[in-house]
């Protein structure tokens, strides 16, 4: 699996309309792929089409017209699919001190050391809407399984005091201190800006 590739496909399939049965043979050749070149015709011209549209690629987290158009409606078992097939073929991380690469994934984010706190900062947090992009993580790897039971339950959490994922705002950089399982899964679900609670020192 070439991770450039995987990268790709992922970002692709957030933006393209592609039925479920074409979805899973996009996943299938980006998987099986190591260059661009080895990939069907039909998948190549879907990629530089997407990216060409979008006016971006996976390496430019821009938003566009496109991306935002995704967010209208109610998401259901249709972008789900799209979702878990997005997490499918993301790259297994490359790092010795992980014994079982296949179990995790790699954030979407650029990782930052996990900032000490004072954990009553939290009670003067409000909700903010933030832009996905925006965000820095703690967390380098991420649990496959937990991406993806997000994925089912639509990016909610399973405690529902904790409903929205924990940011700190730091020197201007958005941290994630709690929630990197749930944004993952809303960003694979095609979401630009998800709700959180928001501190800012």
């Amino acid at each position: 699996m070439n991770p450039e590739l995987s990268r790709r496909g992922a970002w692709v399939l957030a933006h393209a309309e592609l039925e479920i049965a074409k979805q899973l043979d996009f996943v299938k050749a980006v998987e099986n792929a190591s260059t661009f070149d080895e990939l069907p015709a039909w998948i190549r011209d879907t990629i530089q089409q997407t990216e060409k549209q979008s006016g971006t690629n996976p390496a430019h987290k821009d938003t566009t017209e496109k991306s935002a158009q995704i967010n209208k409606g109610v998401t259901g078992p249709l972008e789900q699919a799209r979702a878990q097939s997005r997490l499918t073929i993301l790259p297994n991380p490359d790092d010795p001190t992980i014994s079982d690469p296949t179990k995790y994934v790699e954030s979407p984010w650029a990782t930052v050391p996990t900032p000490t706190i004072d954990p009553n900062i939290w009670d003067t947090a409000r909700t903010y809407l933030v832009k996905l992009k925006d965000l820095h993580g703690t967390d380098p790897f991420l649990k496959r399984k937990k991406v993806a039971q997000h994925i089912e339950s639509m990016g909610q959490a399973v405690t529902p005091s904790r409903s929205y994922a924990m940011v700190i705002e730091i020197g201007g950089q958005q941290i994630i201190i709690d929630g990197h399982h749930r944004l993952m899964a809303l960003w694979l679900l095609g979401l630009d800006e998800a709700p959180v609670w928001l501190v800012k020192e």
